[in-house]
């Protein structure tokens, strides 16, 4: 008797994870539970910037001014991508989680990490025994990382898989996000300064963005506590209780209070 092939996808193939058993092409679209980003490390529109600040200037005008400008939006460019990256996870986890896809164009054809592995070479190396894989998501934790508020529990809200596709071998990276039980904040848009450090100071981050279909919006600072009571009622009204117990003043009024009572 001919034994008949088990046909069933494999865990990295079903459909959930949008991908088709043999294709380079995504199945599905952009929704509020997944987001396709090219590169995880270079942004697109700061090299769009950049290409476009070379076609425009005429050599001649392209002094050492010009050349520091251009050197200062190569290191913001990660810097940017980061932050891009931590605002769709944050989103995602602030709104019921998803799958952040990595080498996937927005149109959904995989184009593969490479060109994140390249930037990321002289970093990476090339030791033997070392995964490039694992070197790379510590390096991209890291950057995400100091994007949150929160970048410890927020670190732990979400998981790195690679893999590559059936065809053509090429790598990309699912990033799977799980609802997060609090409120999940990061920092303003890092931009381009005279310094060549691109991170934030700590009083920026109180920015919260959520997922909202196909898009990651920020939600209003008016909107912010209706949301957040909604979809965290319970840590809303764990909120009220620590801020009322850690007020200074209320806290000196009860301690009065239990010194008169035990009196």
């Amino acid at each position: 008797m001919e034994k008949r092939e088990d046909t069933a996808a494999t865990p990295q193939e079903t459909v959930n994870d949008k991908f088709m058993l043999w294709g380079e092409q995504c199945v599905g679209a952009e929704d509020s539970r997944v987001e396709f980003k090219g590169s995880a490390v270079v942004s697109a529109r700061i090299s769009a910037i950049i290409k476009h600040l070379l076609a425009t200037t005429p050599r001649e005008a392209q002094d050492e001014e010009f050349r520091k400008k251009i050197r200062r939006l190569e290191k913001l460019s990660p810097h940017v991508q980061a932050w891009i990256l931590a605002k769709a996870i944050a989103g995602m986890a602030n709104n019921g989680g998803g799958t952040l896809y990595l080498g996937v164009a927005d149109c959904g054809v995989v184009t593969g990490l490479q060109s994140s592995f390249d930037a990321l070479k002289e970093k990476i190396g090339t030791k033997k025994g070392v995964k490039r894989t694992d070197v790379f998501q510590r390096i991209l934790r890291r950057r995400i990382g100091k994007m949150f508020r929160d970048s410890i529990f927020a670190g732990t809200l979400y998981e790195m898989q690679f893999r590559k596709t059936r065809k053509r071998k090429l790598e990309y990276c699912a990033i799977r996000v799980r609802p997060s039980p609090v409120p999940i904040f990061i920092c303003e848009e890092p931009r381009l300064r005279e310094e060549t450090e691109a991170i934030p100071k700590k009083n920026a981050y109180g920015n919260l963005f959520v997922r909202v279909g196909n898009s990651t919006e920020l939600c209003p600072v008016r909107e912010r506590e209706r949301f957040i009571a909604a979809r965290f009622g319970k840590f809303s009204k764990f909120k009220k209780i620590l801020s009322f117990l850690m007020d200074p003043i209320r806290r000196a009024v009860l301690c009065a209070f239990a010194g008169r009572s035990s009196n």
